[in-house]
């Protein structure tokens, strides 16, 4: 019974898919992960205004700011979560904050202002 047939083709269920099946799955989110890292469109999610959030970079004008989805993927909450308790925030809005953090800090170099 730890089989689920369709079509005649029998498929494992996630807990029972062997090491090698685990291993193909992760190159499938991977490749699909770069798919969406690499679209244009990603960073257009990040919008900046004066007039909204004292002019911080928010999320597609809806007052989340990127600092407050880094905090609270930095307090260990799951993409899921964030998608469950912020219903009006897609899985690419994550992404967009990800790709945006990593664009700041790829920096050539940090130099100290003051003594």
């Amino acid at each position: 019974m730890g089989e689920l047939v369709s079509n005649s083709t029998a498929v494992r269920p996630s807990s029972v898919l062997r090491k090698n099946d685990r291993l193909s799955l992760d190159i499938v989110k991977q490749s699909t992960l770069q798919l969406i890292l690499m679209s244009p469109d990603l960073l257009q999610r990040i919008t900046h205004s004066p007039d909204l959030c004292h002019g911080k970079p928010c999320i597609r004008g809806l007052r989340y700011p990127i600092e407050f989805i880094l905090e609270l993927l930095s307090s260990g909450m799951t993409h899921t979560e964030i998608l469950e308790d912020y219903e009006d925030l897609e899985p690419e809005d994550l992404y967009a904050v990800l790709l945006f953090a990593a664009r700041l800090s790829q920096v050539k170099s940090i130099h100290k202002l003051a003594a």
